[in-house]
């Protein structure tokens, strides 16, 4: 399924346009052309994985395991079977204070009730696993929120 640095992780927050303090701390440049004008999720990567792009030093956000800030446009939903296991394992800090379960039926990972995301984030309700892919992005389309994330006002 991972056609792009095979990162595989879920979404924990949605940007319609790119936080540039996120942006500066992942290693972009925040003036750049092309991230003024993309939404970016904040991804927690599974365990063992390793995001190539987009990395946050450990322990930025204070958020658990490998996190990045990845534009849209390069993600992409699992396909996934109901009932079929988690497709990732989580870092094991997540469990309890992100998430409190993964739904076989819905397909997605359950967040805790008091799951904040990151300042300036939408919640990415779905909480649905992705995969990085380089090829889902089309010069010129507006990206839409992941699936089951509110619509921005």
């Amino acid at each position: 399924e991972n056609t792009g640095d095979g990162t595989r992780g879920v979404a924990l927050a949605w940007h319609r346009a790119p936080d540039p303090k996120l942006l500066a701390a992942s290693g972009r440049d925040p003036s750049g052309g092309q991230a003024e004008s993309a939404a970016f999720c904040v991804v927690m990567a599974g365990s063992g994985q390793l995001p190539v792009q987009g990395r946050f030093r450990s322990g930025t956000l204070g958020l658990p395991g490998r996190v990045a800030y990845m534009p849209q446009a390069i993600l992409r939903v699992w396909r996934i079977a109901r009932g079929a296991p988690a497709p990732l394992r989580l870092p094991p800090a997540a469990w309890g204070r992100i998430f409190v379960k993964y739904d076989r039926d819905m397909k997605r990972f359950v967040p805790h009730r008091d799951w904040r995301p990151p300042p300036g984030g939408t919640p990415a309700v779905a909480v649905a696993p992705i995969a990085a892919d380089t090829s889902a992005s089309e010069a010129g389309s507006s990206p839409a929120p992941p699936p089951g994330a509110p619509e921005p006002p």
